[in-house]
C-alpha cells in the first residue's frame, strides 16, 4: 500500500504536460540527459513559472487564520480571472475549515451577507 502511494506520487510529480510537442521535447531531454525531469521542472521551462506548490493554499490559511480580524469583503465581482479562481480556493478552504469547526476570519461573499452583518454590528453597538 504504501508502495503504491509512493509510485502514485512519483508518477504525479514526473507526468507529462498535456502538450505533445512538449511531452516529446521532455522525453527527449529526459533520454538524451539520463534523468526524469520534474513537473515543476518541465512547467518552469516551458512558462517561466510554476504553480502548484501550495503558495496558495498556505496564503489563503494564512489569510483566513492568521491574518487581520475584520472581516474579508468580496461582495464586489473579482476583477480578473486569476482573481476569480484565487476566490473559489479561499471560499472552498472557508467552507471545509468551519465545516471541521476551526473558526476563521469573517468573510463577506455578497453584498447582502457584508449587510447583515453591519446591522448585527450596530444591534450589538447599541444593546
Amino acid at each position: 500500500m504504501i508502495e503504491d502511494k509512493i509510485k502514485q506520487e512519483y508518477e504525479w510529480q514526473h507526468r507529462e504536460m498535456g502538450q505533445p510537442a512538449l511531452d516529446e521535447l521532455f522525453n527527449k531531454i529526459n533520454e538524451a540527459l539520463g534523468i526524469e525531469l520534474w513537473i515543476w521542472q518541465k512547467t518552469y521551462m516551458a512558462m517561466g513559472v510554476y504553480r502548484q506548490i501550495g503558495a496558495t493554499t498556505a496564503e489563503c490559511l494564512r489569510t483566513l487564520l492568521f491574518g487581520k480580524t475584520t472581516p474579508l469583503d468580496y461582495s464586489r465581482p473579482p476583477r480578473s480571472k486569476r482573481e476569480h479562481c484565487e476566490r473559489e480556493q479561499l471560499r472552498e478552504i472557508y467552507q471545509k475549515l468551519n465545516e471541521a469547526g476551526i473558526q476563521t476570519r469573517q468573510v463577506f461573499w455578497n453584498r447582502e451577507e457584508k449587510e447583515q452583518w453591519h446591522e448585527s454590528q450596530t444591534v450589538e453597538k447599541e444593546l
